[in-house]
């Protein structure tokens, strides 16, 4: 059995120096990458379009425009001329703004092309070499992939256009009309506010027959101008809760006038949600919204023709609709819906007064001159109310005296029997003879012997234990008698010799494994230790 677990233990030994030798090698030539927080990249929106250099190797224009459907924020991107070892030579950065979709800016040297939409940035760098590069990015936003135009497969003076693009380096072709003219747009910049706000809108209108064509059969949202300026409506859109519910508005509002929308952008009737929404204005882009136009209208039930309108005291409430005129505010009396705004006061009838923590109407109470109480009762001066007169501040005569063996407690007022430690002593039945009574229990109790004549003698072959006073089985194995004979050997089974054999399998499975997991690691070990003892040497 042991010549076998040296050899065991040798072939263990053995498996690990392989295991590490091998996978060393490995983990020198491993190149699986780990998990990497690399993101999915999108195409730029923005691309060169057009460029040209100079013969005398100057960056003449640039166009960059606006590929995508969706308009697209300037900040942040900048056009780099870097070298063929990744040196920046120049960065010109984009003018700040909004570039809409199609549109185009143009940067120019401020000779090439002229312009209001031309930003010039003039010839303040070196010539340019064939190997250069030029790169549009976002240097604020990683998502967008970055936009390469290499110069050398272009021929200076002359002007190139951007032929291919998507998922591969833009190639340009030669424009045949060198003289072709160059498009070059405005930045868009969206109105800081705007100054009007919806003041009725009409989300259920009533039902009307075809020949009706009166703006009440309809939904619509009301505007008024109580500026003294007109006001253009082509630079802003109207939102009705729907995302793709964007309506662009057009026409001027003359001061003190009245404008109705209740047309969508297709032609159709207006149509709000009926169960209460929001509507707003944005610009015509939808990059910024007036928070001053953000209106939120309930819903107003079953009931139709009923308007949300803002009243004459800065208060929205239910409102008869009127399109083209000061809107008419029912009274809360006649009104039997529930507002469902905090901002509206409810009055209350003659005589009663509203409850602010309630927001219920009550009696006005006149407190200088309170009702008198029943017979029988008083008023409480913490709460004002009536109760009835306690007995108990009245004096002991008016009550019924207590019987020869009672006492009137001061806390109830109420009788209670006088009981005595000597009359509850006297009562008790005496207890039995051998016997005593518990101070604590007040019950009878045998009395307990504390002298040993008295215990009973165990039977044979046990003894007393002195913590329990109880009889308890002699323990042989407390004897501290050694055993007087001594180790056999037992010879190895097939079933032992087998389990041996596992074991050694699974631990070599077991190094192998964690040299496979480890061969990185372990060959950095190696490689280090190597390094330092060739350094040592």
């Amino acid at each position: 059995m042991k010549n076998f677990a040296i050899w065991l233990s040798t072939i263990i030994g053995f498996a690990l120096i392989v295991s590490v030798i091998a996978f060393c090698k490995v983990g020198a030539i491993n190149t699986i990458p780990s998990p990497s927080n690399t993101i999915s990249r999108l195409t730029s929106p923005l691309a060169v379009s057009e460029l040209k250099i100079t013969e005398d190797g100057f960056l003449a224009f640039m166009q960059v425009c606006n590929n995508e459907k969706s308009i697209v924020n300037l900040n942040g991107w900048v056009v780099n001329i870097e070298s063929n070892t990744n040196s920046v030579i120049h960065e010109y950065t984009l003018p700040t703004g909004w570039l809409e979709s199609g549109k185009c800016i143009v940067l120019s040297d401020g000779e090439s092309v002229k312009g209001e939409a031309v930003k010039n940035f003039g010839r303040d760098i070196d010539k340019l070499n064939p190997d250069d590069k030029i790169i549009l990015f976002n240097k604020n936003d990683n998502y967008y992939n970055k936009e390469v135009v290499s110069l050398i497969n272009l021929q200076f003076g002359f002007r190139y256009r951007k032929s291919t693009s998507k998922n591969k380096d833009p190639v340009y072709t030669k424009i045949k009309n060198q003289e072709e003219d160059l498009v070059a747009d405005e930045v868009y910049f969206p109105l800081d506010k705007f100054e009007l706000s919806p003041i009725e809108v009409l989300s259920r209108a009533k039902d009307c027959s075809p020949l009706q064509n009166e703006i009440e059969c309809g939904d619509y949202i009301k505007f008024y101008n109580n500026t003294n300026n007109p006001i253009d409506f082509s630079g802003v859109r109207l939102r009705t809760g729907k995302k793709s519910a964007a309506i662009p508005l057009g026409g001027i509002i003359n001061p003190h006038e009245y404008v109705v929308f209740n047309i969508d952008s297709n032609g159709d009737n207006l149509e709000l949600i009926n169960s209460g929404s929001f509507v707003w204005l944005e610009d015509v882009n939808g990059v910024k919204i007036y928070e001053n136009t953000l209106i939120e209208y309930p819903d107003n039930g079953s009931r139709k023709g009923i308007s949300w309108a803002l009243g004459s005291d800065g208060r929205w409430n239910w409102a008869t609709p009127n399109p083209y005129g000061e809107n008419k505010i029912i009274p809360p009396q006649e009104n039997n819906l529930k507002p469902d705004s905090s901002n509206i006061i409810k009055s209350c009838p003659p005589g009663q007064e509203l409850n602010l923590l309630t927001n219920r109407c009550r009696k006005i109470q006149d407190k200088s001159e309170p009702d008198s109480c029943p017979a029988g009762q008083e008023r409480n001066p913490d709460t004002g109310r009536c109760r009835k007169i306690n007995l108990s501040t009245n004096s002991n005569k008016e009550l019924k005296p207590c019987a020869p063996d009672e006492y009137r407690h001061p806390e109830t007022n109420r009788c209670r029997k006088l009981v005595s430690a000597a009359s509850a002593t006297k009562s008790l039945t005496p207890c039995k003879p051998g016997e005593e009574r518990n101070p604590i229990t007040n019950r009878c109790r045998k009395i307990a012997s504390s002298t040993s004549k008295d215990v009973k003698p165990c039977p044979a072959g046990q003894e007393r234990n002195p913590l329990t006073n109880r009889c308890r089985k002699i323990q042989t194995g407390s004897s501290g008698d050694k055993n007087k004979f001594a180790v056999e050997d037992v010879a190895a089974s097939k079933d032992t010799i087998a389990t041996w054999w596992a074991v050694g399998g699974i631990g070599i499975s077991a190094l192998g494994y964690a040299g496979w997991e480890w061969r990185r690691e372990i060959g950095e070990i190696l490689y280090k230790l190597k390094n330092i003892i060739s350094g040592g040497k």
